[in-house]
């Protein structure tokens, strides 16, 4: 049943991640640099999944992936330990060598969750709502 499997997801909604507030002050003279504060941020980004029989893969949000990173396959990612029944997907892929994120997308609801789940990616995650892309175009 996994082979006749075919299509393209676009999901819209907001990635969290962990920023720095830091800056440059002049003290006695010398230029100094704080690495500030950390804070959760947020903000608007896409992730695309894309599933062709056993095959699946993920172009992640890029408010989730951290400096220090694979590239992949133009920001794409293939997916491992993935599994897919009736009401969800759900696998991982690795953003660099230390960080291996968990996607689900309940199939009921549309949405996706990605977990970043690691400290040294700062807990990076993502919710958004997804649907299906079209195979002929709008216009």
């Amino acid at each position: 049943m996994l082979q006749e499997i075919a299509f393209s997801l676009i999901c819209a909604g907001s990635g969290s991640f962990v920023a720095y507030d830091g800056g440059q002050s002049v003290v006695n003279g010398e230029l100094v640099t704080s690495p500030g504060n950390a804070r959760r941020a947020e903000r608007a980004d896409r992730a695309y999944l894309e599933v062709n029989g056993e095959n699946v893969r993920i172009k992640p949000p890029g408010s989730i992936v951290p400096t220090l990173s694979g590239r992949g396959d133009d920001g794409w990612r293939t997916m491992s330990e993935v599994s897919i029944t009736e009401r969800e997907i759900k696998g991982r892929f690795s953003l660099n060598w230390i960080n291996k994120p968990t996607v689900v997308v309940n199939r009921m609801t549309g949405e996706m969750i990605i977990d970043g789940g690691d400290l040294l990616a700062g807990s990076a995650g993502f919710v958004g709502d997804c649907e299906r892309v079209r195979a002929e175009p709008l216009f």
